[in-house]
């Protein structure tokens, strides 16, 4: 990143065993990344029509444009410290936290059932 070669996309490697951590989930991914240096808007992107256009697929996903596919995910973005690590247990410190809220599907509103999220380092908690 320091050279600007970023990423095109973002994904995660979960398995079973990575669901209560260190990768929770593509919301906390895209967490690291805003922690390492992206933005909002970036993280977004690379979720959503960058992997669309790298599957072709951006005629009906990846954006809510007239005629698309509208599968949403709800995302809150939340204040406060936290210790993220990566596969290779390097860890860098957040304070902003993405965490899903709710999905809505095929017109179906769907809550979020996190199986686990990084816990706050003791500073009061996320705001």
């Amino acid at each position: 990143m320091a050279q600007g070669i970023l990423p095109t996309t973002l994904s995660t490697d979960l398995t079973a065993p990575s669901l209560t951590g260190p990768v929770y989930g593509l919301t906390v991914t895209m967490s690291k990344f805003m922690a390492l240096g992206l933005d909002l808007k970036q993280v977004i992107e690379m979720t959503t029509i960058n992997p669309a256009h790298a599957l072709n697929t951006q005629d009906r996903r990846g954006s809510l444009k007239l005629g698309m596919d509208a599968d949403v995910s709800i995302l809150e973005l939340l204040s406060g410290t936290w210790k993220l690590e990566d596969s290779e247990r390097q860890t860098i410190e957040a304070t902003r936290l993405m965490t899903p809220n709710m999905t809505i599907k095929s017109g179906q509103l769907i809550p979020a059932q996190p199986v686990a999220q990084p816990q706050p380092l003791s500073n009061g908690g996320p705001r």
